[in-house]
């Protein structure tokens, strides 16, 4: 079987963009291993940042006049809270968090005499 010019140059053209595809996704494959290595990094940072804040809640002192009975319903409250902030974190990563949301959220119902009260741009209203 024999090919004339023009199918050799029509095949020596598809085997050409044939590589260039290939050296294409080479480079999309490499950039996106080099993603993935970040983003690894970037968790493990973030979870050995998690881990210590964990450990100094943990390791905080007991409050003056403290017993060793109300020590674990402290403890899970500032785990919850810290739990709750990362869930906020989670949401928006790169909007951060709203203090009055926060204040809001977590303050405000362990305050059981100010219900009502909610906190909007700075200012404290009683609804």
């Amino acid at each position: 079987m024999t090919h004339g010019p023009s199918e050799l140059a029509r095949l020596r053209d598809a085997g050409q963009a044939g590589e260039r595809q290939r050296a294409h996704d080479r480079a999309v494959i490499a950039a996106l291993q080099a993603e993935l290595r970040d983003h690894r990094r970037e968790t493990r940072y973030r979870i050995l940042d998690i881990l210590s804040i964990m450990r100094a809640i943990a390791r905080r002192p007991v409050e003056e006049g403290e017993t060793a009975e109300l020590y674990p319903a402290r403890l899970d409250s500032r785990l919850a809270s810290f739990a709750n902030l990362q869930g906020q974190l989670a949401r928006m990563p790169r909007g951060g968090i709203d203090l009055y949301t926060m204040i809001d959220g977590e303050l405000l119902p362990s305050i059981p005499r100010m219900r009502k009260v909610r906190f909007r741009t700075g200012r404290c209203r009683n609804r």
